[in-house]
């Protein structure tokens, strides 16, 4: 009797504990185990071991798109080529400007004139006027700047055919016309260095001709326009007694050299021309 009478009271203290803890689960729900969270000060509980994602894709990327991180652990196929960087533009520096600068002649080179037609070197039958007459090596040219008399010119063209003028340098007169070196003259004084500059340039003194043979006192004489054959004979001197008086030889420099023609003694002169008084053969 007194044997039963435990086992049922054995019975009853394991009901008893059966029904506290499923009160207890009910109340306030299970208890993590103790290893599985984490306690911090300032964010609260935060969880070791997170699950997995559920909603990530296969192929490591969330809701469609690529993952960003990689393991650093992972070992790399290739190492990353360098992006070569754009190639710019070349531009000159102010040292450079400033050593070309220095490299370039003091004065300014004059450009390039273009040269007019040559007048026909075989036309004796009129003068030359000085509107079409080309300067050439010898002539004595004067260039005058009104109110600068420091640009003043007055010499002879050179072997070169140039004449210095200052502020703009070189300028080329020989093969051109005193109206064509004037606007050219005036158009650069005008580019930067003088306001509406006035400029004369005259032709001085013309080259000489040169007279030699039969006349009295051969050699080189001034030219002077509208000068013929006759003219510069009898300010030689005269024909002399074996001179040929029918006929004139004379020598003129053209650009393609110089050129002989037999002319009358009544053909027109140009400065520089050489003129031969041939002897009679009778």
């Amino acid at each position: 009797m007194m044997m039963r009478l435990l086992a049922l009271l054995s019975v009853m203290g394991l009901m008893a504990c059966s029904t506290v803890s499923d009160v207890s689960t009910s109340l306030f729900g299970e208890a993590e185990p103790p290893s599985a969270q984490t306690e911090t000060a300032d964010s609260g509980p935060v969880l070791a071991n997170p699950p997995p994602n559920s909603s990530a894709s296969d192929d490591g990327s969330e809701d469609g798109s690529v993952a960003l991180e990689t393991d650093a652990s992972a070992p790399q196929s290739a190492e990353p080529q360098p992006v070569p960087a754009p190639k710019l533009p070349v531009e000159t520096t102010a040292i450079e400007q400033v050593a070309d600068t220095d490299a370039a002649p003091a004065s300014q080179s004059a450009p390039a004139a273009p040269r007019r037609p040559e007048l026909d070197p075989s036309d004796f039958s009129r003068p030359v006027f000085l509107s079409d007459y080309q300067l050439g090596i010898g002539d004595r040219v004067q260039l005058r700047v009104f109110g600068n008399n420091g640009l003043n010119v007055e010499r002879d063209i050179d072997a070169e055919g140039i004449i210095e003028v200052g502020f703009i340098g070189t300028v080329v007169v020989a093969g051109r016309t005193v109206t064509e070196v004037r606007d050219e003259i005036t158009q650069r004084l005008n580019d930067g260095f003088l306001v509406d500059p006035k400029v004369s340039f005259d032709v001085l003194q013309y080259r000489p001709i040169f007279i030699l043979g039969q006349v009295a006192i051969p050699g080189d004489y001034p030219f002077k326009p509208g000068m013929t054959a006759r003219e510069a004979v009898a300010i030689a001197g005269g024909f002399t007694r074996r001179a040929d008086t029918d006929e004139v030889t004379v020598y003129r420099k053209t650009l393609s050299g110089e050129q002989r023609f037999e002319v009358e003694p009544g053909a027109y002169l140009r400065p520089g021309d050489i003129i031969e008084i041939s002897r009679r053969f009778i």
